[in-house]
């Protein structure tokens, strides 16, 4: 099973490749046949390659044209990526990757709200690519195959840490090795390999493609072309390697509002601290694995930061600020849909505006409100002011800072190392404490 799930990362990260080269490369079918009939001479050589290729060079036998673009951009699915996913997360596995492509699929099957949400954005000027850009074929395909391949060793790390976890959990002692074509020899070199990204080899592979890794995902973000799979496992990397997290000021968070106390770097034990009447922060998991990680990649030349930059101050906040009101409105957009599908499937007839407080107006105006991103205020603040600009994605790609929950504070106090953390806090309190007292839809369902 966690083979299939496996599969659905394969699946989804060739996809975003195909997406790419199709949408900003303009490739065609013919091309995209021969690119990934290349591929499969490679270091991607696979069975899903092969059928890729033969995919895109069948024409259709009832019109004109090629099959594939009349397939129906509809995902089905039996089952087995929900499963892995399911696993994942009560073994306390990260498994972005997989969990992405599952996501991926629960989208694409919204074709009829899809449809509608294009109309309403491009009514807005919001169009389905948001830039035409000249680019240099050749140079695209080397780096998306390149991308492709980091991305893929992110996703069978991930599996076999899945696994491992299982095999702990029921004793069944697994020689992970017997378990894995793709990169089979990182565990034959050292059995007890907490993860694939470590292995000497895999390293050193991860190392030399991850510029053009970040080319890709920053290109297709400033297309407004989705590439959750690529994004996932550049984030999964990202994380790994760094020895510092900004999960303290998360855990912070926790303690915060529900004292679930914390751990120090200097100190041992347990700590709560009263934040509401100081306010300060900082720890999370995984802790000796990431020092370990971050000392390989270092051992390559690959800092925890990749390059120090001037930046104008004023002009980051602000655009920190923009991308988190958007990130939030998206948040709040899943959480009202899950409430939505609960409801439905329970029978509860629940009133969506009376379980938000940010954004109820939107249900308040449309009690049938498909997805809070159509609702007109919210569509028209995502394209007018909550996005993020180009500048900000390019700062992103190269401080390698995993855009997570706690971008602002994590960008500010990398850029601003030394510096003042008060002073810092009182230009970010109007964001950041609405998220630490808002009182609506989070609080409600989640269990922190």
């Amino acid at each position: 099973m966690i083979h299939n799930g496996i599969e659905y990362g394969d699946m989804q990260l060739i996809a975003e490749a195909y997406d790419v080269l199709k949408s900003v490369g303009k490739l065609s079918n013919e091309e995209l046949r021969s690119v990934f009939s290349e591929w499969n001479k490679g270091e991607l050589l696979s069975f899903l390659i092969e059928i890729t290729a033969d995919i895109f060079g069948i024409k259709d036998d009832k019109g004109e044209g090629y099959l594939v673009d009349k397939v129906l951009d509809k995902t089905g699915m039996k089952g087995t990526g929900k499963w892995t996913v399911q696993q994942a997360a009560e073994l306390s596995v990260a498994a972005p990757t997989i969990e992405s492509s599952l996501d991926a699929r629960f989208l694409s099957g919204l074709k009829e709200e899809r449809v509608k949400a294009a109309e309403v954005f491009k009514s807005g000027g919001f169009g389905d690519i948001l830039t035409d850009q000249v680019v240099d074929k050749k140079k695209l395909i080397n780096d998306v195959r390149q991308a492709l391949y980091a991305s893929k060793i992110c996703s069978y790390a991930q599996g076999m840490n899945l696994i491992r976890a299982k095999s702990i959990e029921k004793g069944w002692n697994l020689e992970l090795g017997n378990w894995l074509g793709f990169g089979r020899g990182a565990y034959d070199r050292n059995s007890d390999l907490a993860n694939l990204l470590v292995d000497p080899e895999f390293a050193k592979e991860i190392i030399e493609r991850q510029s053009a890794w970040r080319r890709v995902v920053c290109l297709a973000i400033n297309s407004g072309i989705s590439t959750p799979g690529m994004s996932a496992s550049l984030a999964y990397f990202d994380t790994y390697r760094r020895a510092r997290l900004p999960a303290n000021l998360v855990q912070a968070q926790r303690d915060y509002f529900g004292a679930h106390t914390y751990e120090r770097t200097d100190v041992e034990g347990s700590f709560h601290t009263e934040w509401f009447k100081l306010a300060k922060m900082f720890l999370s998991g995984l802790k000796e694995e990431r020092v370990k990680a971050a000392e390989v990649f270092k051992s390559g030349g690959f800092g925890d930061i990749l390059t120090d930059q001037v930046v104008d101050k004023k002009k980051l906040i602000n655009d920190v600020r923009q991308a988190l009101y958007a990130s939030k409105i998206c948040s709040y957009a899943q959480g009202m849909n899950l409430i939505r599908a609960k409801s439905i499937e329970k029978g509860w007839n629940l009133e969506l505006g009376n379980w938000l407080g940010f954004g109820r107006g939107a249900y308040d105006r449309n009690s049938d409100l498909a997805n809070l991103l159509v609702d007109p205020e919210f569509a028209k603040e995502i394209i007018s002011d909550s996005l993020p600009g180009e500048e900000l994605c390019a700062l992103l790609s190269t401080l390698v800072l995993a855009p997570r929950a706690c971008l602002p504070v994590l960008l500010i106090l990398t850029l601003t190392e030394g510096q003042d953390c008060q002073l810092i806090w009182s230009k970010l309190s109007e964001t950041i404490l609405v998220l630490i007292h808002m009182k609506g839809l989070m609080w409600r369902i989640l269990p922190y």
